[in-house]
C-alpha cells in the first residue's frame, strides 16, 4: 500500500479515536462516510437529524496555495451538504475549524481537541452556556414579534441557542458581536445583484476619472439631515424608556466613523424623478457600476428597509428591534452594541420608491482622509477616499442627463478622457462607455 496513503489512514483513525473517546454516545461519528457518488468526507459527526461536522485529514497541508485549496474544498463540502462546521484535521494536535453557518467567508481557527468537543457537547446541552434566561427572554420576544421573517428568526433563534449572554450593571448583550450582525440581517436584505447605478453631479465625476479616487462622505453631510436620526427617534419614540443602544445626544466621535454611497436599483438607471433629485436637477451624470462582491471586506452593501406605512409604528422591523431593545430581564435591558452602525439602513415610508441600495463604510479608528465644507449645508465633516482600483464598485456604464451641458460634446469628451485615464482606472469595460439620457421631453 502507498505509504502516503497509509499514514493518512492511520491518522484518520487516530482522530476518529479521539473524537469518539471524547464525545458522548448521542453522537454519531462515521468515518468515510459516502454522501454521494463524488463527495465523502474523512468523517462525519452528526447528532440525531442534525449535520454537526465534517472532519478533513490533510496532513502536511497547511502551506502555500494548497492550504487555500484545501480550505474551500472542505468548507465547499460542509456548507453544500447541511454541516454546520467544516474541520480541517492536520495532525493529532493541529485541528483547524470554522463555522459555516455564520459565514462561509470565515477563516479557519485552531482549536484544540477539548474545546472543539465542547462546542458540540453545547449544542446538545445550551442550557450550559452562560445567560439561559436573557438568551430565552430575547429568542422568546423576538420569535413572538416576527411574521415577515419566521424563518429566517427561526434559523437565527437555532443557529445561536448556544450563544453567550454578557451582562454589566445596566444591560446585557450578546458576547460576539457578530451575533447581533445576524440578528439585524432577519430583517435586511443583503444585495446580491450585480449591478447597482448612483445619480451625482458631472463634477463628482470629473474628479473621480481625473484623481482616479472614489470619496464616501459621513453620514453627518449627507442632503437629508434626517439620515442620522430616523431610527434613533422612531425607537424612542415607541415610548421605551431608557434604551442603552440609542445616543440620547449628538455624538461627532460616534456618527463621524459611518461613511456612505447611496445607489439604486438598476431599474432606475433612466429616471426622471430620480433625476431631478439626484442628478443635479436633470444636468447631472448617472453611474452604473458592476459590483465586485469579493472586495466588498469593510463594507456592508444592503438594500433599505422602509417603513410600511407612514407615521409613528408604521416600521414593522424597527417595532421588533424596538421591542427588543426596551425589554428587561432582572433589571437589565438588552444593548445592541452594533445598533449605530445598522440603524442606517433603515429609512421612512416617504422614500421607498427611491429603491436605495446602500453602500457603508466603517472607518473604526483609522482617521479620515480629508475634512470638507458640504456645498449645501455648511456642515464641516470629513471624507473617505479610496482609490477606484480597489474600490468594491466598478464603473460599467455612464450616463449623461437630460440637460446635462453641451451633452453631445460631452459625451465624446469623457470618452477620450477616460481612455487617457486608463491607468488611473478600473472599468468593466474600455470603449463605448459613455451614453446619454433617453429622455428627451423634460426641460427645465
Amino acid at each position: 500500500m502507498d505509504k502516503k496513503k497509509s499514514f493518512e489512514q492511520e491518522l484518520e483513525l487516530s482522530i476518529y479515536k479521539l473524537f469518539r473517546e471524547k464525545l458522548s454516545e448521542e453522537f454519531d461519528i462515521q468515518v468515510e462516510q459516502r454522501l454521494d457518488s463524488m463527495k465523502r468526507p474523512d468523517i462525519a459527526i452528526s447528532k440525531g437529524d442534525k449535520r454537526l461536522a465534517i472532519i478533513e485529514v490533510k496532513p502536511r497541508f497547511y502551506q502555500g496555495k494548497s492550504r487555500v485549496d484545501a480550505e474551500n474544498q472542505v468548507t465547499e463540502l460542509a456548507y453544500s451538504e447541511g454541516f454546520r462546521y467544516a474541520i480541517i484535521a492536520v495532525d493529532e494536535e493541529k485541528l483547524l475549524l470554522k463555522d459555516c453557518f455564520l459565514n462561509k467567508n470565515n477563516k479557519f481557527k485552531k482549536f484544540s481537541l477539548e474545546a472543539i468537543c465542547h462546542i458540540f457537547e453545547i449544542i446538545r446541552n445550551p442550557d450550559l452556556v452562560p445567560g439561559k434566561e436573557y438568551r430565552d427572554a430575547v429568542f422568546k420576544k423576538l420569535v413572538e414579534m416576527t411574521t415577515n421573517a419566521k424563518d429566517k428568526v427561526i434559523a437565527f433563534k437555532d443557529r445561536n441557542r448556544a450563544a453567550t449572554m454578557m451582562r454589566d450593571e445596566e444591560s446585557f448583550f450578546f458576547e460576539r458581536e457578530d451575533v447581533e450582525d445576524e440578528l439585524f440581517e432577519c430583517f435586511l436584505k443583503k444585495f446580491e445583484g450585480d449591478k447597482v447605478c448612483r445619480y451625482t453631479s458631472l463634477a463628482s465625476l470629473y474628479r473621480t476619472i481625473d484623481e482616479g479616487t472614489q470619496s464616501m462622505c459621513c453620514i453627518v453631510g449627507m442632503n437629508d439631515r434626517s439620515e442620522c436620526t430616523y431610527a434613533d427617534n422612531y425607537i424612542k419614540d415607541l415610548n421605551v424608556a431608557s434604551i442603552p443602544s440609542v445616543k440620547t445626544l449628538y455624538e461627532a466621535s460616534v456618527e463621524n466613523r459611518f461613511y456612505i454611497l447611496s445607489c439604486m436599483n438598476e431599474q432606475k438607471y433612466d429616471d426622471l424623478t430620480m433625476w431631478r433629485l439626484y442628478g443635479d436637477n436633470t444636468k447631472g451624470v448617472n453611474v452604473l457600476y458592476d459590483v465586485d462582491k469579493n472586495g466588498l471586506t469593510g463594507f456592508k452593501l444592503y438594500n433599505i428597509d422602509y417603513a410600511e406605512q407612514p407615521g409613528k409604528q408604521g416600521h414593522y422591523a424597527l417595532n421588533i428591534i424596538g421591542a427588543l431593545m426596551g425589554m428587561k430581564v432582572d433589571g437589565r435591558t438588552f444593548k445592541l452594541r452594533r445598533w449605530n452602525e445598522w440603524k442606517h439602513f433603515f429609512k421612512p415610508y416617504e422614500y421607498k420608491d427611491e429603491m436605495e441600495i446602500r453602500l457603508l463604510y466603517n472607518k473604526m479608528n483609522k482617521p479620515a482622509s480629508k475634512w470638507i465644507l458640504t456645498s449645501d449645508y455648511q456642515i464641516v465633516c470629513p471624507l473617505m477616499i479610496f482609490d477606484v482600483k480597489k474600490f468594491p464598485l466598478l464603473i460599467d456604464k455612464i450616463m449623461l442627463g437630460p440637460n446635462c451641458p453641451d451633452i453631445k460634446v460631452n459625451q465624446l469628451q469623457l470618452e477620450l478622457m477616460i481612455k487617457e485615464h486608463i491607468g488611473l482606472l478600473r472599468l468593466s469595460r474600455k470603449y463605448d462607455v459613455v451614453t446619454t439620457s433617453g429622455i428627451g421631453t423634460y426641460r427645465m
